[in-house]
């Protein structure tokens, strides 16, 4: 059957337009003047209205079937064949059951206007790529929030980084800092100079940061900042997420509530009914956004359960919400304008909701943000805080202040208990390193005080590296001579040298700084510490005033290892001519100096631990028999006990040889090398002056009584009345000592001596004297 023609309908319509007003203008002629009429003229007039009506919209239902515009019926005519009293019943009941709810302004949405808005092919070509940008963007965004990349490794693996941290790295003896603390020490301090392990001092800051702990607190405090910033940054999230579900719920119940038809029917910005098509394409959408809503709630939940920094959390929370947001992002800043306005155009679509569904709803989500949150916090934070607390006790817990070193040469573990870092922090005094870099770096903080220079600066990195790693020997083999006799007592030849001066100063300032006497500028100054063993540099120094240059000092120390030049020593050997062939020695002060510091140099020498030893106890007594019998008591215990040395051998890193205070218990009668084996010095005394005299007359080096050159001895037995004269003084100086046997000479020795051979020998020695000086 053929359409029918648009102008005749159109004259239809009009036809039947004036009809109707002339049966109104009929019907109000015929209303009668009294009040029961008009009562009655109002219920004719009611009746002939909704019949008309009736007709009026089946014919338009007509019509648009024959248009092909829409097969649903309109939803605001409604039958009103009710009586007035039903239908205000019926509006209070629709208003209490009923909630309207508004189309969104997303990107998600534009799938409901597609095609139906005034706009033209490319906006809706466009529109269409903004929702599958927006679906691509939101997918990407929840696949790389699960990736192991973006989540990382769980918590659990700092447990085993922390232990390999502290046992390789914390403790490495390289890693001193100048003031001589561990880094240990320094990372769990939160020091902000630290250049190496940041990562752990961030990690630790972290902790201490989540937990609300001190540094060197290791148990769990009530308040806990990050654990309840976590918790809120989680139910803020959770929120957010909920929020998205009820507008899909919400939206979806709206398109569920539209009639379903072939063709999308949208007019006067209402929808009257939707395609099939239509529906199933936003069914899709609802479906993806359930999925993606629900997949970044566990993904930011985690993620936030990983996030350590309590300053990062809020960023992260901020930031997940804006995953949800990209759809509205879209939609404000790319979408087409007239797509935006029929999205913000179309009528709220009224949603049944009861007060019993409204009572349930809340229930729901209640249920719901109170198991998330409280699942999060049992299931994650929980451990999560165990977990940081077990890291802490790996990096910080136990002893901090040590360091160790591996000898390969050796194979042995070396340590060394390092400052506390609070200690040195509190006490406020540089090292003497730091105190080398204040005298030279020129910032405001180094200027206003007056700094001492000690820094001796090398020519080359080839040069430096062999100077640091100097020992005290080398050093003291650089200078060839003695540097307070020669250079700092005024007496010294090169004194006030231009270039000497300065330099031995730098060293003396070097080992006051060292010594915590940084202010000290003469070797008087510092004459208490010359027996510490740290003093090497200020005995090197210092030769003269810490003892080096005396023989018969305290024998502690006086040794080239310990500071106490060659040069020094030198002349210390040299003075060896007039000490005299005894060992009367208990009420020397060197031999007193020598066993009041007996202790102090061991524990110097093998630190605090030897004091736990079953021999360190020993030392008292031992001390205290030296100080009362003497050189005697070293036939009896002619070792020191901890070392195993001979006192009359020294030992080349503690103490030079006992001769020079008991040269007759250490044999020095004997015929002893002048070089022990151990490379020291024997220390014997040297001939008696007159002996000595005898050798230099004859134009020989100098010679021991007990040991006289081969040379010497040739010449003598040519010269038989020197010989004699020599003889006769030897076998006296021996015989003042009961129990000496004569040992030199033996072959030229007179036959029959007295008994009492001193006066006898005395007159021979006075007779050979005088033939010396007639010669």
């Amino acid at each position: 059957m053929p359409a029918p023609d648009r102008k005749q309908l159109h004259g239809e319509m009009e036809a039947e337009s004036n009809l109707e007003a002339s049966e109104f203008r009929n019907i109000a002629i015929e209303v009668s003047p009294g009040l029961q009429g008009v009562e009655e003229g109002l219920r004719q007039l009611r009746q002939l209205f909704e019949s008309e009506i009736q007709s009026i919209t089946a014919r338009l239902g007509t019509v648009e079937k024959q248009l092909g515009v829409s097969e649903c019926h309109n939803p605001n005519f409604k039958d009103t064949s009710l009586d007035s009293s039903a239908e205000k019943v019926d509006t209070v009941k629709t208003e209490d059951t009923s909630t309207p709810v508004r189309i969104e302004e997303s990107a998600w949405n534009i799938v409901l206007v597609l095609g139906l808005a005034d706009v033209g092919w490319f906006d809706n070509v466009f529109a269409l790529l903004l929702v599958l940008l927006n679906l691509l963007m939101q997918v990407s965004f929840m696949q790389i929030l699960l990736s192991e990349y973006f989540m990382g490794e769980p918590f659990e693996t700092r447990v085993q980084s922390a232990k390999d941290w502290r046992t390789s790295i914390a403790h490495d003896s390289r890693h001193l800092d100048l003031a001589g603390t561990s880094l240990v020490s320094r990372v769990c301090a939160g020091d902000g100079s630290l250049i190496l392990s940041t990562v752990q001092a961030t990690l630790v800051g972290q902790i201490n940061d989540f937990l609300g702990l001190q540094a060197t607190e290791f148990a769990f405090n009530f308040w806990q900042p990050g654990t309840l910033l976590c918790m809120l940054c989680i139910l803020l999230w959770s929120l957010c997420v909920y929020k998205e579900l009820r507008k899909i719920w919400h939206s979806m119940e709206a398109t569920a509530s539209l009639r379903k038809a072939r063709v999308t029917d949208f007019r006067d910005n209402t929808i009257h009914c939707l395609s099939y098509s239509r529906a199933f394409a936003l069914l899709i959408t609802y479906v993806i956004r359930t999925g993606i809503a629900s997949v970044l709630l566990v993904a930011g939940i985690l993620w936030l359960a990983r996030t350590t920094s309590i300053e990062e959390l809020m960023l992260n929370a901020v930031a997940l919400n804006a995953i949800l947001d990209v759809d509205e992002f879209l939609f404000e800043g790319m979408t087409p304008i007239k797509i935006q306005r029929a999205i913000r155009s179309v009528e709220a679509i009224n949603v049944r909701y009861t007060r019993r569904r409204s009572q349930v709803e809340s229930l729901v989500h209640f249920v719901a943000v109170l198991a998330t949150v409280w699942s999060s916090y049992l299931l994650l934070l929980v451990p999560l805080c165990e977990t940081m607390l077990t890291v802490k006790h790996e990096l910080c817990g136990g002893q901090r202040d040590f360091v160790v070193a591996y000898s390969s040469e050796t194979q042995v573990s070396w340590g060394v208990r390092t400052e506390d870092i609070a200690t040195v922090r509190a006490s406020y005094e540089f090292s003497p390193i730091e105190r080398a870099v204040m005298s030279y770096k020129g910032t405001p903080s180094s200027l206003s005080e007056d700094w001492a220079r000690t820094i001796f600066f090398s020519d080359d990195r080839r040069t430096f590296d062999t100077d640091v790693a100097r020992t005290m020997t080398n050093l003291g083999d650089q200078y060839p001579f003695c540097m307070e006799t020669t250079v700092l007592l005024e007496t010294g030849d090169l004194h006030q040298d231009p270039a000497l001066q300065p330099t031995v100063e730098t060293l003396l300032r070097n080992a006051a700084t060292a010594l915590g006497r940084p202010n000290a500028t003469t070797c008087a100054e510092l004459a208490d510490l010359c027996s510490s063993p740290d003093a090497r540099l200020l005995r090197m120094t210092c030769a003269e005033t810490c003892g080096c240059t005396d023989p018969i000092s305290s024998a502690w120390h006086k040794v080239q290892s310990q500071g106490c030049s060659a040069t020094c020593l030198a002349e210390a050997t040299a003075k060896l001519q007039t000490v005299k062939c005894e060992d009367d020695v208990v009420n020397h002060t060197g031999w007193q100096s020598f066993w009041h510091g007996y202790e102090g140099a061991i524990i110097g020498h093998y630190g605090e631990r030897v004091t736990t030893t079953q021999y360190f106890g020993w030392i008292g007594s031992i001390a205290q028999d030296f100080l009362s019998y003497g050189c005697p008591v070293l036939q009896t215990l002619p070792t020191e006990i901890l070392t195993g040395v001979s006192w009359c051998d020294g030992h080349p890193q503690l103490f030079r040889p006992l001769a020079s205070m008991c040269p007759i218990q250490c044999g020095c009668r004997e015929g002893r090398a002048a070089t022990l084996p151990n490379g020291l010095p024997s220390y014997c005394p040297s001939s008696p002056v007159w002996a000595a005299s005898a050798a230099l007359r004859l134009g020989l080096e100098h010679c021991s009584a007990a040991a006289l050159p081969a040379e010497l001895k040739a010449f003598l037995q040519e010269e038989p009345w020197v010989g004699s004269w020599l003889q006769a003084k030897i076998r006296f100086a021996s015989s003042q000592e009961s129990g000496v046997e004569e040992v030199l000479f033996q072959d030229t020795a007179e036959d029959g001596d007295p008994a009492d051979p001193r006066p006898a020998l005395l007159e021979e020695a006075t007779h050979a004297q005088n033939s010396i000086d007639l010669q």
